[in-house]
């Protein structure tokens, strides 16, 4: 939040409210005088900040220009930390989550023993996917997920009875460390971005 006024005449007080915990004087012609319950006097000049132990809602400010001259000022107060030489910007988006459109059958794929192979190829290009990947209770071992080169190890690792779910446009690989083959189970959920 910015607080400004353009040529304070000089000895005079205004009032203003602000809600946050740290201050910065981003311009200052000369120096001002701050005043707020619980706080007291506190003179700033260009450059000073001042942090609140606390975010403080509806702060009762009270500015004054103590100088023999008008003074221009620009305050700007923000629940988080704000440095000179620093600009605020303050953005409210909106966000819309949607879910799969698609989901595609894939059959099983099946691991050799001590060896790696291609569990998905890549997704579409502007496609979003989730993996929902799993491996029965009754097989011999986990494998570990991961990219082409993928060894013992590294990636991530997929044991007997679990189900998990992997935001992953990219191919996915698996090895498998056990002396005998092990079937992944493989359902994509996909989204086309438009």
């Amino acid at each position: 939040m910015l607080v400004s006024r353009e040529a304070q005449a000089a000895g005079s007080t205004i009032k203003d409210a602000a809600t946050g915990r740290y201050l910065l004087v981003r311009e200052a012609t000369g120096d001002i005088e701050l005043t707020a319950p619980g706080l007291g006097m506190v003179t700033l000049k260009e450059g000073d900040s001042y942090q609140f132990a606390e975010v403080v809602t509806d702060l009762r400010m009270q500015i004054t220009n103590p100088n023999a001259t008008a003074v221009t000022w620009q305050l700007e107060i923000s629940n988080d930390e704000i440095k000179p030489g620093k600009q605020s910007v303050q953005v409210n988006t909106t966000s819309i989550i949607q879910g799969a459109n698609s989901v595609t059958n894939v059959g099983e794929r099946t691991i050799p023993a001590e060896g790696n192979a291609l569990i998905i190829a890549a997704a579409a290009a502007d496609t979003s996917r989730t993996l929902r990947l799993s491996i029965k209770s009754d097989e011999p071992g986990g494998v570990y997920l991961g990219a082409a080169s993928i060894a013992a190890g590294q990636g991530g690792y997929l044991e007997p009875g679990m189900v998990d779910y992997v935001d992953c446009e990219a191919a996915l690989y698996a090895y498998n460390p056990n002396a005998s083959p092990v079937v992944v189970q493989v359902l994509p959920f996909e989204r086309a971005l438009t």
